[in-house]
């Protein structure tokens, strides 16, 4: 049996990430990791989430995945900006809000989470290791930009709790 325990304060987790040990027991625990996150994500309390943005980013991707797909001169959609999206979504929190997937004009994938007009968070993901985002909460906004390397930034994460 399988138990799941959420972290409130956890940036995420992914096997692919942290050391770059190549032990042959190291390889092992790596494995044993990825067939128990295999696991949870085949869960429907943990892995539908997962699974339903998982398929409405490859719709995002295919929807524009060439030149002027918005009829306007969009240009299509970044190979990186998929693979960093990919990389986004499987170290994002399953007890976080799961965002909708869209694709910007310059080829970027954002995601965005809404709950009115006057609290929303918004990133953009280039693919070049770098987390664009802004959001307003309430009376307060923020914009930045994060460096993105093995686990999402607390400070993209702290705003999503806000949302």
């Amino acid at each position: 049996m399988t138990t799941a325990v959420f972290c409130n304060n956890c940036p995420g987790f992914s096997p692919s990430i942290g050391s770059k040990a190549v032990s042959e027991d190291y390889q092992s625990l790596q494995r044993e990791f990825r067939k128990t996150i295999d696991h949870l994500r085949e869960t429907i309390t943990t892995g539908a989430n997962h699974r339903a943005m998982i398929a409405a980013l490859e719709h995002a991707y295919q929807s524009a995945s060439s030149s002027n797909w918005d009829g306007y001169g969009a240009s299509a959609v970044k190979e990186q900006a998929k693979s960093d999206a990919e990389r986004f979504l499987e170290l994002l929190p399953s007890n976080l809000a799961m965002p909708e997937v869209s694709v910007d004009p310059d080829g970027d994938i954002s995601f965005e989470w809404l709950k009115s007009k006057r609290y929303l968070f918004s990133i953009s993901l280039s693919g070049n290791n770098k987390i664009v985002y802004a959001g307003i909460f309430g009376g307060n906004e923020t914009h930045g930009t994060e460096f993105f390397g093995d686990t999402i930034p607390i400070v993209i994460i702290d705003a999503i709790r806000k949302i």
